[in-house]
């Protein structure tokens, strides 16, 4: 596999019809400054493909991603800092062209993730659970603040790169993606852009027929994932725990100290409150 001085992997991804044409397709490639990287996405589902380039950067206390649909200049662009000194904070700021908002992980939230995380492990009641969402919901300003901006997004021309981007990513085992620092970084991204309140790795089973990749909308039933279709759903728990917990497992989140980390954390956390409660 192609790597360079970067510290990033070569990587594509490809969906494929019953004839081996290709109908979506993620590349990836090392840049040639430590942690950057070029990624490219392409749709040929569409009557006029689709087609997104973006570039990556990971540094020990600053992750950025920019994203450019070139047919109508959309352009978004991420970037996670990480603050030191004894009052610690990762800022993730996400932007549309001219708009941008900002996420951030300060003591509060991470006393909250915590809280979150020995609830879900003692089985507290959905009333509890639902309360923490609440006050989630407030430090993070997902209602407020983070949900207008997502559905600008939703509304905007990258909205079709984004879906088939989160669909593709889907298509990767776990261990692979935990792997491949640029495809953890670009998924988290995605998850931050285009929020879908569902189980990850989901495509509808009725929509591999032909190897199509089918575009869940975030009021569909829950469906079992395209890779491990072996793993059963955990039934004895609420969706939004599962949902959560299935975002965790397979970004696999680390601590809170740096900006990937974040990312990972508050990717899975505006899921599991837009899940919860909105």
């Amino acid at each position: 596999m192609e790597s360079s001085q970067s510290g990033i992997e070569a990587k594509v991804v490809e969906q494929r019809d019953g004839s081996g044409k290709v109908l979506a397709r993620l590349r990836i490639t090392p840049g040639t400054r430590s942690g950057a990287f070029h990624f490219e996405v392409e749709d040929f589902q569409q009557r006029i493909p689709v087609r997104a380039i973006g570039t990556g950067r990971i540094a020990e206390t600053e992750v950025l991603v920019q994203i450019v649909e070139p047919r109508r200049g959309t352009q978004l662009g991420l970037r996670a800092k990480a603050n030191g000194g004894r009052s610690a904070e990762s800022r993730i700021t996400l932007s549309l062209d001219r708009l941008s908002f900002d996420l951030i992980m300060d003591e509060k939230v991470r006393t909250l993730m915590n809280e979150l995380q020995g609830l879900i492990a003692s089985g507290a009641s959905d009333a509890r659970l639902s309360r923490l969402a609440r006050q989630l919901d407030s430090a993070l300003q997902i209602t407020t603040g983070y949900r207008p901006f997502i559905e600008q997004v939703k509304n905007s021309a990258a909205v079709d790169i984004l879906t088939i981007t989160r669909s593709l990513i889907a298509t990767v085992p776990p261990e692979e993606v935990r792997q491949n620092l640029a495809l953890q970084i670009i998924g988290s991204a995605v998850k931050l852009f285009a929020p879908s309140p569902r189980r990850d790795g989901m495509i509808s089973q009725k929509g591999i027929d032909g190897g199509r990749i089918i575009r869940v909308s975030p009021r569909e039933n829950l469906v079992r994932p395209l890779v491990n279709l072996s793993i059963k759903l955990h039934s004895a728990q609420p969706p939004c725990i599962q949902i959560y917990q299935d975002c965790m497992n397979y970004l696999m989140c680390g601590g809170y100290g740096q900006p990937i980390d974040a990312l990972c954390w508050l990717a899975c956390a505006t899921v599991y409150v837009i899940c919860e409660i909105i």
